[in-house]
């Protein structure tokens, strides 16, 4: 294991054992592992930087399930096109992550996908796409334009975590994700939470929406209902308890399970 005060990646590999850099700045290139625990960390009080539109890439050089994770703890800006992670490699957010261009992580195809880890916050002042294995927050996941869209990843949004849309952003699920909804989610915009595929499972009341958007997939209704509007465009809405709703628009799909009362139904 290794400490640098600065390091400077504009293009090559990375490999080896753990290293801790106060300062780091990825242009292009690899961080590859090889065995467990193989990472790269920036301590509280550190800065990174990924920019421009150079590949990026966490994984395992090996070809095994040891991709390096790269852990957060400072505060790091992604001005970048995002991350390519193979092998497990995981992205582990425990600080200030900024996003100010459209980016994301994404799954390379080998191996198993990568996970993201937050037990910070996340700002993305633009587009933000998780592509991955699964997607863990104890945090906060905070869309201050474009969206946070989950592409057929497993996200849990913990009893801790806050899912967060500002009025001109949106959360999107899509793909062949199972998606938890333990903790708060907040957004100010109408159709603003968009359950586009796979299963979303809601399990908690905790939310500030003025509405829910089903658009395809199944949404597992485990509590009552405390949104305002419920609009189906298509889907399957399966109610494992019976649930109170302002207003229910069905304009196509199925709902299933328990009994449902709609003040205004449609």
């Amino acid at each position: 294991p290794a400490t640098v005060g600065t390091y400077n990646l504009t293009n090559g590999e990375l490999r080896g054992r753990a290293l801790v850099a106060t300062n780091f700045t990825w242009l292009r290139g690899s961080l590859n592992g090889e065995a467990p625990g193989d990472s790269l960390t920036i301590p509280a009080g550190g800065q990174g930087l990924l920019a421009s539109a150079g590949p990026k890439v966490l994984g395992d050089y090996t070809g095994s399930v040891n991709g390096r994770s790269i852990t957060n703890y400072g505060t790091l800006t992604m001005a970048d096109t995002g991350i390519t992670g193979y092998y497990g490699a995981r992205f582990h957010n425990a600080g200030l992550l900024t996003a100010l261009n459209p980016t994301g992580l994404a799954y390379g195809g080998a191996g198993q996908a990568p996970w993201f880890i937050n037990t910070g916050t996340l700002e993305a002042a633009a587009s933000f796409t998780f592509n991955t294995e699964s997607v863990l927050n104890s945090g906060i996941l905070h869309a201050l334009a474009g969206s946070l869209t989950f592409i057929s990843c497993a996200m849990t949004n913990n009893a801790d975590g806050l899912l967060k849309a500002d009025p001109s952003a949106f959360l999107e699920f899509s793909g062949s994700g199972n998606n938890e909804f333990h903790g708060r989610v907040e957004s100010a915009g109408y159709n603003h939470l968009r359950l586009v595929g796979g299963v979303s499972v809601l399990s908690t009341t905790n939310l500030d929406l003025p509405s829910i958007h089903l658009l395809g997939g199944v949404l597992l209704q485990r509590t009552n209902v405390v949104v305002t509007t419920l609009n189906q465009a298509d889907g399957t809405w399966n109610l494992q308890v019976p649930a109170t709703v302002g207003t229910y628009n069905l304009t196509n799909g199925e709902l299933r399970g328990r009994a449902l009362v709609a003040t205004n139904f449609t």
